[in-house]
């Protein structure tokens, strides 16, 4: 997999390096520190996000790459497992492949993300695997938050206190459930009141001054 990433990211003129983390004892090494004190981007792969917050949340490497990008302009992307680790909290264990289509709404915390983006949860394979309604169970919680969910094939470049804009073939959907309220909760039929609801395909940019009121806690 690392062969594939270098390929793809040298062919893209990158100067490319693998910060290989596999331990949380990994995650205080000085040697890692020195590199991630050289990075101009930092990609996060796929895999299982929660393994991944783990091997990171709280270490050295996660307050150095919190503090670069809020002082440096650190760049940082993911895919997959890598894109969902990114917000303040993520999709967990709690959040099957079933309830993608059954809007029932839990209490439960999530995991937390890496927070690079406050007060946001991403998902991925959005319209793919059909995860509109885990994507409104996961706003929901946590007193309500901003949900995102990004198709196969596509990213959501973030400027934050500037802009959104949507590149690739598919598409990003914003939901934004800080005012929702729940109604029937435990009951046959739930309702979610008060979501509002953005999609916007490749090459739409969404700006801090605009009328979208969810792209707003993406730039405070």
């Amino acid at each position: 997999m690392w062969q594939t990433y270098r390929e793809a990211f040298e062919g893209l003129g990158a100067d490319v390096c693998w910060v290989d983390i596999r331990s949380r004892a990994d995650a205080e090494c000085p040697k890692r520190l020195e590199q991630l004190a050289k990075l101009h981007l930092l990609f996060v792969t796929g895999g299982d996000q929660e393994r991944l917050a783990g091997l990171l949340h709280g270490t050295s490497t996660h307050r150095v790459l919190l503090r670069r990008q809020r002082d440096d302009g650190l760049v940082v992307a993911g895919t997959s497992a890598g894109a969902s680790i990114l917000g303040v909290w993520m999709p967990g264990g709690d959040a099957s492949e079933e309830s993608a289509t059954l809007l029932d709404l839990s209490d439960d915390p999530l995991p937390r993300g890496l927070a690079f983006l406050p007060g946001v949860v991403i998902d991925q394979h959005f319209s793919q695997r059909r995860r509109l309604a885990r994507l409104m169970d996961l706003s929901s919680r946590h007193g309500g938050l901003i949900g995102m969910g990004i198709d196969e094939d596509t990213a959501a470049i973030i400027r934050l206190g500037d802009s959104l804009k949507v590149v690739g073939s598919g598409s990003v959907t914003l939901v934004d459930c800080r005012n929702a309220h729940v109604v029937g909760k435990g009951e046959p039929l739930v309702s979610l009141r008060h979501v509002s609801f953005h999609r916007a395909e490749a090459g739409v940019t969404f700006r801090s001054k605009s009328a979208s009121s969810a792209f707003a806690a993406l730039v405070p």
